[in-house]
């Protein structure tokens, strides 16, 4: 003891606090505990102070101890997936499910047990487990699957060619929107354990399952005779399998996509969409679908899914109005991956107006987590067009991602959080190609490349979009629209052969919209001036297309250009009119049409033609009233005075006096207009215009709509607040 200590006999407070209250718990210290001689040994229940060395006094010195309790965790291995064969092997239904898949093998012929051989590459496998779900997210069966570890084979030895095509997103969606413009019905297959159906080439070895290794010969291996699961040659063994199956029935492959195969008969046709293991059917003819089916059913074990219904992780929903795809299901189970289903959503997927630079913020330590949500974001992109530019920008960062460009991937989610409901609609419609086009100039802060962003339709249908950065430096902005304009060209003339293998023949020119004239001039005239040297020769076939009248290219204002979503991150207002255009929701009120027609000089034998994109949803859709038309424009889903309140324009409409409105404020853009009424529940109507020589601002009306529209003297643009309930009455 301090020496100090000593002289006064001083005591800590916590000593003469345990001292008082716990006096039985003091023993002098190198004393030993001495049994009593009336009672037999026994030990203490708390351990012996600990000698102090020290002046800081704790519990444990003083032989003051409080019981640990102890949790074992157990996981229930029916609700989730076992990762081991050890963890799955007393669950009796992932015991089932590996004799099922044991069972299928033998049965097919997989292997022949054979003594090792010498000088040759022996590789293992292994049990994986997956629980398949209903659209609920119920599970729906246990799924076992064994699994060669295809990374020990070395090639030129036991395997050769891997490559196997799938079929492209741009495919599928042309083939429902045909089948839904054409009333074709859609059915789905599922082939059982389709990768054992390949037969293989090479010669391979494999060692025997666990939990079924042979019990006369536990020292043989596996001689593959046909393909399984993880070999690197097995999906190209399975795909020549199935096609050559198919060849003789009589399909073709497209020259255009070899996993999409075309059956032509005086009065049959039939498409076939193959994605590995999964195909989807339709036809004009019915029954012969059901021959079909029968057909393949007999060579390889298949599952008839009925309808289509769930393909790819989309799901598929079918009614009178035409088709709607969804990849709901797989964006919640993104947010509850990413522990992200309480965030606070978010209106855009971009910051507005900024981009993200190869130096922003600090460099991850690990990477696999931002590339795994990259990868998964970039597939949401399948049915969510609106999703491509943000996307794109994230994926530009994977080699090297920082603090900020996760931050952005974060914001998608959170955009995704309040959007679940979006996807995509196909409905019936006319069978025309067009497609819109446009460029951002050297909007890249690194390098100073444009992005391109295309949007291809087919009738009312998007088919195909894109938000792609250019491979070269654009000098001007008419190189880098004419940039964007050729690789448009280009995807047209893919969709066109493409439709050409499919037997739909396309009478008109498809058409290319742009808002850059200086490149609509290029691509006209074959004469141009020196300033387009700098312009790669290779880009000019869309010059050549054009006079060959296999494409046309027209002028479209930047306002009404849809593709301008694909090129930047825009303002809310921007971003959620685009948007309304290219995607439905569900379970919420639609959106409308905007027409590009002018005012008529007849009122009374006015008609609007429609962009692509911007056509009627229904009959309703055309405003009349009084013997005066206009086109219902857009509505853009803001709602801040109730649900599905926003604003409607109503084009060529004949509206109210300007004397009888209020001017909100001077020098307002429309933008500015819109949130200033949106923010006043008791604004009905306003306009952006100069009128009567007051300047341009912001004119707003008060009161009844109709009583507002009694003293129609002449043709508005006209913004008219409406909620669902109210349109119908509106429109009738």
């Amino acid at each position: 003891m301090c020496p100090i200590l000593q002289k006064h006999q001083f005591q800590h407070p916590i000593l003469q606090y345990h001292q008082f209250f716990y006096p039985t718990l003091q023993k002098p210290p190198n004393s030993a505990v001495t049994p009593s001689s009336a009672a037999p040994a026994q030990p203490s229940p708390l351990p012996a102070p600990v000698q102090n060395t020290h002046l800081m006094l704790t519990r444990s010195k003083l032989g003051i101890f409080k019981p640990k309790t102890c949790y074992k965790a157990q996981l229930d291995y029916t609700l989730i997936e076992p990762p081991s064969f050890k963890l799955a092997q007393p669950i009796s239904q992932w015991c089932q499910a590996m004799q099922d898949e044991y069972d299928a093998l033998i049965r097919q012929g997989t292997w022949s047990l054979v003594p090792p051989p010498q000088h040759h590459n022996i590789i293992g496998c292994k049990w994986v487990y997956k629980l398949k779900t209903h659209n609920d997210g119920s599970i729906a069966r246990y799924k076992a699957r064994l699994v060669a570890k295809g990374f020990h084979q070395q090639q030129g030895i036991d395997f050769d060619e891997t490559f196997s095509p799938v079929i492209k997103p741009p495919t599928v969606r042309m083939i429902l929107s045909l089948a839904v413009s054409l009333n074709w019905p859609l059915r789905q297959l599922d082939v059982s354990n389709a990768f054992l159906h390949g037969i293989l080439k090479e010669e391979v070895y494999m060692s025997q399952p666990q939990g079924y290794i042979s019990a006369q010969h536990p020292d043989y291996v596996c001689r593959l005779h046909k393909s399984i699961y993880g070999l690197k040659q097995a999906p190209r063994a399975w795909f020549e399998r199935f096609t050559g199956q198919l060849l003789q029935f009589g399909f073709t492959a497209s020259a255009a996509d070899s996993s999409l195969f075309i059956y032509r008969s005086k009065t049959i046709i039939a498409y076939l969409l193959l994605y590995v293991d999964d195909i989807v059917l339709t036809s004009n003819t019915p029954t012969f679908l059901d021959t079909l089916i029968q057909h393949l059913s007999s060579i390889f074990e298949l599952k008839d899914l009925g309808p289509l219904h769930y393909f790819l992780g989309i799901q598929v929903t079918r009614d009178s109005k035409g088709l709607h795809l969804s990849q709901a299901k797989y964006a919640t189970t993104l947010l509850h991956k990413h522990n992200m289903t309480s965030t606070k959503p978010v209106s855009t997927p971009c910051t507005p107006n900024t981009r993200l630079s190869l130096h922003d913020g600090e460099k991850l330590q690990d990477p696999h987590a931002y590339r795994s949500l990259v990868g998964a974001l970039h597939y949401l992109t399948f049915t969510r067009p609106d999703l491509s530019f943000a996307v794109h920008q994230v994926c530009q960062y994977m080699a090297s991602p920082t603090s900020i460009h996760l931050t952005a991937a974060k914001r998608i989610l959170r955009y995704l959080k309040g959007t679940l409901h979006l996807g995509l609609s196909f409905r019936p419609g006319p069978l025309k190609l067009s497609a819109f086009t446009d460029a951002d100039w050297a909007g890249d802060p690194d390098d100073r490349r444009s992005t391109s962003g295309l949007l291809v339709y087919l009738g009312p249908n998007p088919i195909t979009w894109s938000a792609k950065k250019q491979l070269t430096v654009s000098r001007s902005s008419t190189e880098s629209e004419y940039r964007a304009l050729a690789l448009a060209s280009a995807e047209v003339c893919w969709l066109r052969t493409l439709l050409k293998d499919l037997g739909v023949f396309i009478s008109e020119a498809p058409i290319l919209w742009c808002d850059n004239i200086s490149a609509l001039a290029i691509a006209s005239n074959p004469v141009f001036h020196a300033r387009t040297k700098h312009i790669e020769v290779d880009f000019h076939f869309v010059r050549e297309r054009v006079l060959r009248k296999d494409l046309a290219v027209k002028f479209v204002s930047t306002h009404d250009q849809l593709a301008d979503i694909f090129t930047k991150s825009l303002p809310p207002h921007r971003f959620l009119d685009l948007r309304s255009n290219l995607m439905a929701s569900y379970g919420h009120y639609g959106t409308y049409s905007k027409c590009s027609t002018e005012s008529p000089d007849n009122i009374n034998s006015f008609e609007c033609t429609c962009l692509p994109g911007y056509e009627p949803k229904s009959p309703r859709d055309w405003y009349l009233r009084d013997g005066s038309q206009g086109c219902v424009r857009k509505q853009l889903g803001l709602s801040m005075c109730g649900n599905g309140e926003g604003f409607v324009k109503l084009e060529h409409l004949k509206g109210p006096d300007s004397s009888n409105a209020t001017w909100m404020e001077m020098s307002m853009s429309y933008s500015e207009c819109e949130q200033a009424c949106l923010s006043n529940c008791s604004c009905t109507a306003f306009t952006s215009m100069n009128i009567d020589g007051k300047g341009t601002g912001c004119l707003a009306w008060y009161g009844e709509l109709m009583d507002i529209l009694e003293n129609s003297e002449k043709l508005w643009v006209l913004n008219v607040r409406v909620d669902a309930n109210e349109l119908g009455s509106l429109l009738s």
